[in-house]
């Protein structure tokens, strides 16, 4: 009996399915480090809870389409439609495991009321849809990344395409994720050296060319040194690149990208993300060793403020070693604020601002809060206002506000007036205020010390690390107002990070940061509220914005998530909270310095008006914006990234290589309807009119290729060559065989771009003429 013979390599590509891929599975596996890899940065990222089963969904996308690009059987348009269908109902299956206990009907009823709320344009915070998109979204990663290499032999646009996921990825991490980049950068440059070296092989076999069998590994490594050698150039690069008009372009509020970004938010606001992701707040705050904002545009705002007011959105007074939390007690009252009505501030020393602020992308959390510059005391919308129910004078009716929240949701594109109330106290009026333990009878209310000195016991001893930190820096200081510039002037020699440590279990949190001497805005408003607690001075901590940056095109100023930030508020009889910057790298708040007003004399006790109204216009189309005011001052940092926005070297390489990509496909496109003689010819004649040489109207392609040759005399014979052929193809009785055309092409194509990069800064120096 014969022995069966293996199938010769052409008769391996007619079969229905190959029994290994031609491609070897070297370039399999690349192609799949490449795909897992962007997974597993989202993973990273935890973006939602059970984001495990994304590895499952990718490797079912990757094994989906690798087998529709190796099957000959069915059209290809046919047997996507089974085969999407299928990898979409795998992705359903593991959700409804994953989140809803395998309940496929409940998974259902989660994305029919999702579909409702973004038909009627509301914010979704269902995490289970959010896990379902990413779900499906890996799955179609996996299944074209698969297609583009196998089928249409395209490495470059499935690298492509993942990168695109991974730098909109990246957008949203810290710094130490870069990691991912760089391996993305490694292998996915490694998988377009082995794709088209396995290509290179394929020719030759197809010539009958000999080549060694260890060839394949000298090019393999001759690839890593390469790319590594680049990788090791790029890092060397500066990091930013600025420009004003690609900032504007990229990055203003009513760029592309910046409204891509802003429905995507409101199609997946999710509040699950650990990593801090979105914009929210909530009744409570842990402080994280790292914080992870986006940089999508929250909300645009006009003001008449001069001294770069930060915007605030609710204040915390309780700490327990970890966290903040907000106390709501039987006295604390949530007080209707109707429409265009005003209460007064807790000191008669403000001065009114005005602003108006436009919603762009809603934030989240577990209410709806409103944000004010200063002291919020007026709205054009329904709102209602919690109090700490601590009365502060006889007159007082209800105490100091700690949040600021809409009766009814802000949508996208909703605009509101704001008055905030500005504390006028000088700082020789502030020096003058007395300490709780040397003040008046009743200056500081009983309740207000209780609750707002409260400190954990493990921080009620004087021997704590931050109270002999806070008696160390404030010896020598005899006034309130000077102890807090003494602390706040000791974090100077502290760092500003975004990416720390987590605070251990047996230490509280503001001990570790005195020992790391590094974190965030959250960490410095922290350690200066419990220290001046420990001096037993009021201090709260209090959430929101920092004043953004102003758009001279929109003439707006620009609030984005990485413009979160936290500071810290002290309590001075009769002039209320009082506003103070702990953080380094910030602007510190403008307070006049004299006053006419004798010193140590204070206002007098707040008396809060009962429901006095004052109309204000609500902001219409014929508004006339605010221009910035003079010595307004922007933050060096948006709680740890860069308020200063910059185009990246990153995103830069990654426009370039997109650029290059297009041009790429652009020319593999082109002529591809003609035989290969005359889409060399074509493609010759293209470089001619771009290196200066367009064919003349009547001239025939002999004249034209003599004309070319003339112009190139180091490509003559190459030209003269590929005319012959094309010539003889179009009109001789016998189509040439053309055994030497692509030789002679590449020869031809690297002798024009030469010359037309040489040519180039003379030509556009002439064309500037």
């Amino acid at each position: 009996m014969a022995m069966a013979q293996a199938p010769t390599d052409g008769e391996q590509r007619r079969l229905p399915f190959p029994l290994a891929p031609q491609e070897g599975w070297s370039t399999v596996i690349i192609a799949a480090i490449l795909v897992l890899l962007t997974v597993g940065c989202v993973q990273n990222l935890n973006w939602t809870p059970n984001s495990g089963i994304l590895t499952g969904t990718t490797l079912m996308g990757m094994l989906l389409g690798f087998a529709l690009a190796k099957q000959r059987v069915l059209p290809q348009w046919l047997a996507d439609i089974p085969a999407l269908g299928l990898g979409i109902l795998f992705a359903f299956w593991q959700t409804a495991g994953a989140d809803t206990n395998g309940n496929v009907r409940l998974l259902w009823s989660h994305l029919k009321a999702w579909i409702t709320g973004t038909r009627d344009g509301q914010a979704s915070t269902d995490d289970v849809i959010f896990l379902l998109f990413l779900a499906i979204l890996t799955m179609l990663l996996g299944y074209v990344s698969m297609w583009l290499i196998f089928r249409s032999r395209s490495p470059w646009l499935a690298a492509a395409a993942n990168a695109v996921v991974l730098l909109i990825n990246l957008n949203y991490a810290t710094d130490d994720k870069i990691v991912y980049a760089v391996f993305f950068l490694l292998i996915a440059l490694l998988l377009v050296v082995r794709f088209n070296f396995v290509e290179r092989l394929r020719l030759w076999k197809r010539k009958g060319l000999r080549y060694p069998p260890e060839l394949g590994w000298d090019v393999m490594q001759a690839g890593i040194i390469f790319i590594v050698v680049v990788l090791i150039i790029g890092a060397t690069l500066p990091t930013h690149i600025a420009n004003a008009n690609v900032q504007n372009l990229w990055n203003g509020p009513k760029s592309p990208w910046a409204g891509v970004q802003n429905g995507f938010n409101r199609l997946f606001h999710v509040t699950a993300n650990t990593g801090q992701s979105q914009v929210a707040f909530g009744k409570s705050l842990r402080i994280s060793g790292n914080v992870n904002l986006p940089n999508t545009v929250v909300f645009t705002y006009t003001t008449d403020d001069v001294n770069g007011t930060y915007v605030q959105a609710l204040t915390y007074d309780n700490f327990d070693k970890y966290q903040w939390s907000l106390t709501t007690t039987p006295a604390a009252q949530l007080l209707p604020l109707p429409a265009n009505e005003t209460y007064g501030g807790e000191s008669v020393a403000v001065t009114p601002i005005f602003s108006t602020i436009h919603a762009v992308s809603p934030w989240g959390g577990d209410k709806n809060y409103l944000f004010g510059l200063g002291e919020p005391s007026l709205f054009s919308r329904d709102a209602l206002l919690r109090t700490d129910g601590i009365l502060l004078s006889d007159g007082d009716r209800y105490g100091s506000y700690t949040e600021w929240l809409a009766k009814y949701a802000v949508r996208a594109n909703e605009s509101y007036t704001e008055q905030g109330l500005i504390s006028n106290a000088t700082v020789d009026q502030l020096r003058h205020v007395a300490m709780p333990a040397a003040a008046k009878p009743g200056a500081y209310p009983t309740d207000l010390l209780d609750r707002y000195t409260q400190l954990p016991p493990e921080l009620s001893d004087p021997a704590s690390t931050p109270a002999l930190y806070a008696a160390k820096t404030t010896g020598g200081k005899t006034t309130m107002y000077d102890k807090i510039l003494a602390i706040i002037a000791s974090f100077t020699t502290f760092r500003y990070s975004q990416t720390n440590k987590d605070v251990p279990n047996d230490t509280d949190a503001v001990s570790f940061f005195l020992q790391e001497r590094q974190g965030f805005c959250t960490w410095f408003a922290t350690a200066l509220a419990v220290m001046l607690r420990e001096l037993n001075i009021p201090s709260r901590v209090v959430e929101g914005f920092t004043n953004g940056k102003y758009d001279q095109k929109q003439q707006v100023y620009v609030t984005r998530g990485t413009d979160l930030h936290m500071w810290t508020q002290a309590y001075f009889p009769g002039y209320g909270w009082i506003n103070f910057e702990p953080s380094v790298g910030f602007s510190q708040f403008v307070r006049p310095t004299k006053s006419s007003q004798p010193p140590g004399q204070t206002p007098p006790p707040t008396t809060r008006p009962a429901n006095p109204t004052k109309p204000i216009k609500d902001p219409g189309a014929g508004d006339t914006p605010v221009k910035p005011p003079v010595g307004i001052t922007t933050s060096g940092k948006g709680n740890g990234v860069s308020g200063v926005i910059t185009l990246s070297l990153s995103t830069l390489l990654a426009l370039i290589l997109l650029a290059l990509l297009a041009v790429a496909v652009w020319w593999r496109l082109l002529f591809r309807k003609l035989s290969p003689i005359s889409q060399v010819f074509g493609r010759m004649a293209t470089l001619g009119r771009i290196a200066g040489v367009p064919p003349a109207p009547a001239q025939t392609a002999s004249e034209y290729g003599a004309t070319l040759a003339a112009r190139f005399p180091d490509q003559q014979p190459e030209i003269e060559a590929i005319t012959e052929l094309y010539v003889r193809e179009r009109w001789a009785p016998d189509a040439p065989e053309p055994t030497t055309l692509t030789e002679r092409w590449q020869q031809v194509r690297d002798g024009l771009v030469r010359r037309i990069g040489a040519s180039l800064p003379a030509r556009v120096r002439r064309r500037n003429r």
